[in-house]
């Protein structure tokens, strides 16, 4: 055939999908009032809502209006894995189909995510029902969720996640899913994803992490950025929304392995003494921290983290000259990132114990407890 396009198949049948042309052989029997229809097609580079499908092969018979289909599809994604096959019949009003899915490419969503908010990677295998209508399709199931990578490119995070899930009409259910930071930190994911015929999604989703703290955080070093570092912790942590507005609440403990670093050679030098306070005989330090870093994502944090002595910090006056204080702290931060633009840590912390390296010019250079 000549090439279709996806203006085509949405006024066909209401899903884009594009194909360079579709091989085409089949036969008619029976009589004039009923005949029997088989039609066998195969495709290659086939896309459908943008992905790539690498090969192809539909087999379509019809009988007295009903019509019965298998079909095969591999190759699926930029990485051409995967197999789904599918088996039922259907007419211009109704569905009745099975699909089986192995290996399909979770990357195959990372279109539908909102931008600057997460990258999944690994596969999904299932088995699902598929009712209803080409417009209004009711599906149902289960699968299992393998090797999926979840990266936090703004929190420098990266997660492996395994385990099953159910699909309802109108949501999909996980059944209790473990995270891993990779870093021998990890959780128990459960919750629902509430949908309007794959629309309007609701989003309402549950990671606790007691025993093993998970990596929240692992921000780089910038010239640019107010505040950095690494953050592992145990606490609850809850994930919802709608469409494109999700929001972030935590309620964190830190552990070994955190450490805040505030690099007041960023600021003025007239500026830095409104983040940082010295208080009293013995040394300790409060901060009042109000840091902003731009990044525009349509994720909002609400994140309440209190900081053990097991944790770090390091208030860097001049990065060049080594002119810092380090030591164990402890207090509460709030991390925000709201009007969805802005990052934003508040709060107190204080140094229990630790030193300061003090460092004139080049001149003067002596460390003090």
């Amino acid at each position: 055939t000549e090439p279709i396009t996806e203006d085509q198949t949405i006024g066909w049948f209401g899903i884009p999908l594009e194909t360079p042309g579709v091989e085409i052989d089949g036969k008619i029997m029976g009589d004039f009032v009923k005949p029997e229809i088989l039609l066998n097609t195969h495709s290659t580079n086939l896309r459908v809502y943008g992905e790539l499908v690498k090969e192809c092969d539909l087999s379509i018979s019809q009988e007295n209006g009903r019509n019965r289909v298998t079909a095969r599809l591999t190759g699926l994604g930029e990485l051409e894995t995967g197999l789904i096959t599918i088996l039922g019949s259907f007419d211009l009003e109704s569905l009745d189909i099975t699909t089986t899915i192995n290996e399909l490419p979770i990357s195959y969503f990372n279109p539908f995510l909102a931008k600057n908010t997460a990258t999944l990677d690994g596969y999904l295998h299932g088995v699902f029902s598929i009712d209803g209508s080409f417009k209004s399709p009711i599906i149902s199931g289960n699968g299992t969720i393998d090797n999926c990578i979840v990266e936090v490119d703004y929190l420098g995070t990266q997660y492996r996640v395994n385990g099953g899930f159910d699909v309802e009409p109108d949501a999909i259910e996980l059944n209790g899913l473990n995270v891993d930071d990779g870093k021998g930190g990890g959780g128990f994911l459960v919750g629902t994803v509430l949908h309007d015929q794959f629309r309007d999604w609701n989003i309402d989703v549950s990671l606790s992490a007691e025993e093993n703290p998970i990596e929240l955080m692992n921000i780089p070093y910038s010239p640019e950025r107010y505040f950095y570092g690494t953050g592992k912790g145990v606490g609850d942590f809850n994930v919802f929304g709608y469409e494109e507005h999700i929001v972030i609440e935590a309620n964190i403990v830190t552990s070994e392995g955190t450490e805040f670093v505030l690099p007041m050679d960023v600021v003025s030098s007239g500026k830095w003494s409104s983040f940082i306070e010295i208080k009293g005989e013995e040394g300790n330090i409060s901060e009042q921290i109000k840091a902003e870093e731009e990044q525009k994502t349509q994720v909002s944090l609400d994140i309440n983290v209190e900081a053990t002595p097991d944790s770090k910090a390091r208030i860097v006056f001049d990065s060049d000259l080594g002119d810092e204080i380090t030591g164990r702290c402890r207090g509460h931060l709030h991390i925000d990132l709201h009007d969805l633009e802005r990052l934003e840590m508040f709060g107190d912390l204080e140094i229990v114990e630790g030193e300061y390296a003090f460092n004139l010019k080049n001149i003067i250079s002596k460390k003090f407890e």
